[in-house]
C-alpha cells in the first residue's frame, strides 16, 4: 500500500474514532421541565434552542446518530411540559455550546 492511503486510512480512523469517543464520552440524560424555545437563523441552517429549568439544550440534526428531523423535535416539544433528553456534547457558556438533544420522551 502506498504511504498516501495508509495516511488517509489514519486521517479517517483519527476522524470517526475521534467523534465515536467525543460522543460516547459526552452522552448524558436529562429530565427537566422546557420553560422556553426558540429557533434563529444562522446563514441557511436553523438554530434550535430549548431552555429548561436545568440547563439550556440545542436541537440539532446528527450525523452520527443519524438525526435529520430537528424541526420535527422542535415542533413537538412544548413550553410547560417536562421530559427526559437523551444529550451529548459539553455545555461552554462563553463559547455558547450547548448539549444536543438527540432523543426524548415526554413524561405524563
Amino acid at each position: 500500500m502506498s504511504t498516501k492511503v495508509i495516511a488517509s486510512l489514519v486521517v479517517l480512523g483519527v476522524l470517526f474514532g475521534g467523534s465515536f469517543l467525543y460522543t460516547a464520552a459526552t452522552e448524558g440524560e436529562v429530565t427537566a421541565t422546557v420553560t422556553k424555545s426558540e429557533n434563529d437563523c444562522r446563514g441557511k441552517d436553523r438554530v434550535y434552542i430549548i431552555f429548561t429549568d436545568q440547563e439550556v439544550l440545542k436541537n440539532d440534526d446528527s450525523l452520527w446518530y443519524l438525526k435529520y428531523n430537528s424541526s420535527d423535535f422542535y415542533n413537538e416539544i412544548k413550553v410547560g411540559k417536562k421530559y427526559h433528553f437523551t444529550v451529548y456534547g459539553w455545555r461552554v457558556p462563553f463559547l455558547s455550546w450547548y448539549r444536543n438533544v438527540v432523543d426524548y420522551e415526554e413524561i405524563p
